[in-house]
């Protein structure tokens, strides 16, 4: 045997030693810390796969309105864009495809009033009687809001407030402040119901705050203080998930070459040289670390807000192209016969397809009626040839098609925030490979998809939360899957944690004492 050959086993072991030395340094003192954090991630995920964070759909929310009384309106939309308060809140773009509404008729306690919701600030109220601005809605008002909602007595009323654990989220900024009504029912039910528009936009329930506090508020790193500011909540968050990347990343790397060092190296070829905790420690990082390095991957996705990945929102000049006329041009179309004409409901909402005004009715049931004005012709529903012109105005390159969105769509059945049941999608063509989603029932662009944004989708929703086809139609066995990997992901973070707080231990204690001078 010659001397090279001899020697190659020491060269491999200091190569080994030269890229192991600093990744067992980040893995060691920056995992003591993460440690904790993928402890926290990976039970908290466990209670949020039964009990996600509250939230009420449209149809929950419109159970609370009353009736509008169509008879009563003296202002009409024509004449509320005449006034002074069109130009500033029913401009071309003043509105986002994301608000609810940009003008919004419902039936408060004092009668019909006009929702005028603007892209940033608070919602004006305007009394549809006589076009005065409304003043915020009493506590009074608010508690019958809350009994219509749950049939029960009512404990307290309290506010109104700008928000709590469960309304800090910034798309309640338009609304606020809220009385929160506590109600005396079995599920000891909050409701949230809005000083400005007086509607129920939140409800939580004793099992669902419980689970919580313990599942998607630490989950999502969620206390008030922090997730009120959401630029400082979102780098917050940002930052801890790429630390547990780098402390992920520098582990499962560190683990393989110890494998490979002691495949290759030791007497008897076994997949780990350590003992007792540290051997348990390393073979979960080889079994489960490719996973936890998905998960916390995906998870530091969830708050890209477009760094890496578009949004899918569309542009404010593409939504004000696709509408054709700005809200307020679409308001002067609608008269107080358009209103008559659209029937009874408790919110109808106004936008704009191709030029021509979109009304949109719903019922307390969920139930939802389209009109589109085409002139002095009213029609039920927007046509496809409306959608397919909006299309071309918005993205003049484009050759749209429209299809209906089949039962088994991936990118539109999510399991979180998918797509409502009216919506249709506009394949642009042209070779681009993206499409738009479009509501049928207010002619709003609901997203832009890409393949940037459809990558995006597998690599969030897909390594994250399990939407992944075979899991995302069968609850149960999606549940039976991420369970048991959540669980070894646990006991993986808290051995890591373990062995971590012991090396810390002996470092301090064998740290020299300087003799008191």
């Amino acid at each position: 045997m010659t001397g090279a050959a001899i020697l190659q086993p020491a060269r491999g072991r200091r190569a080994v030693s030269r890229v192991a030395r600093p990744l067992s340094t980040i893995h060691r003192w920056l995992g003591i810390v993460m440690g904790l954090f993928f402890a926290m991630w990976f039970a908290s995920g466990m209670v949020m796969l039964f009990v996600p964070f509250p939230g009420l759909d449209p149809a929950q929310r419109y159970r609370a309105l009353l009736p509008i009384d169509v008879a009563s309106i003296r202002v009409a939309p024509a004449d509320l864009a005449a006034t002074d308060l069109g130009p500033t809140y029913l401009g071309p773009t003043d509105l986002g495809s994301a608000a609810p509404g940009g003008l919004e008729l419902i039936q408060r306690a004092t009668g019909p009033a006009w929702l005028l919701h603007p892209a940033t600030g608070p919602i004006v109220a305007i009394d549809a009687a006589t076009g005065e601005a409304l003043p915020a809605v009493s506590p009074a008002a608010a508690r019958a809001v809350a009994r219509r909602f749950v049939d029960a007595d009512t404990k307290a009323v309290l506010g109104p407030y700008d928000d709590d654990q469960w309304i800090v989220h910034q798309n309640f900024n338009a609304y606020r402040p809220f009385y929160r009504v506590d109600l005396r029912d079995r599920a000891a039910t909050r409701v949230y119901v809005s000083a400005r528009t007086g509607e129920i936009l939140q409800a939580t329930t004793r099992t669902q705050r419980i689970a919580n506090w313990v599942g998607s508020v630490v989950h999502w790193i969620y206390p008030t203080i922090l997730r009120r500011y959401p630029t400082l909540w979102s780098y917050t968050v940002w930052v801890i998930a790429l630390a547990g990347i780098a402390t992920g990343g520098a582990g499962f790397w560190l683990g393989w070459l110890r494998t490979l060092s002691a495949l290759r190296h030791a007497r008897a070829a076994k997949l780990s040289p350590f003992r007792a905790l540290f051997k348990l420690h390393h073979l979960l990082g080889l079994t489960v670390g490719i996973f936890l390095l998905g998960w916390i991957v995906s998870g530091w996705l969830s708050v890209d807000h477009g760094l890496l990945f578009p949004t899918g929102a569309p542009d404010p000049r593409e939504t004000a192209s696709f509408r054709g006329i700005s809200l307020q041009q679409a308001a002067r179309q609608v008269g107080r016969d358009a209103l008559a004409g659209a029937g009874a409901g408790v919110s109808l909402s106004i936008d704009a397809v191709d030029g021509h005004a979109v009304l949109s009715l719903h019922r307390a049931d969920g139930g939802v009626r389209t009109t589109i004005l085409h002139g002095a012709i009213a029609m039920d529903g927007i046509p496809a040839a409306d959608l397919l012109r909006g299309a071309r105005r918005a993205w003049p390159w484009s050759r749209p098609t429209l299809s209906p969105i089949a039962a088994d769509d991936d990118y539109a059945h999510l399991l979180y925030d998918g797509l409502p049941d009216d919506a249709v999608r506009l394949r642009l063509g042209a070779g681009s490979g993206t499409w738009v989603d479009v509501s049928t029932s207010n002619g709003r662009i609901i997203d832009v998809i890409d393949w940037r944004r459809r990558l995006y989708r597998w690599l969030f929703n897909g390594l994250h939360t399990f939407d992944v086809p075979g899991l995302n139609r069968h609850p149960l066995l999606r549940e039976l899957v991420m369970l048991p990997i959540l669980s070894t992901g646990l006991l993986l973070s808290l051995t890591g944690v373990t062995l971590g707080f012991k090396r810390l231990r002996r470092s301090v204690l064998r740290r020299p004492v300087r003799p008191t001078p």
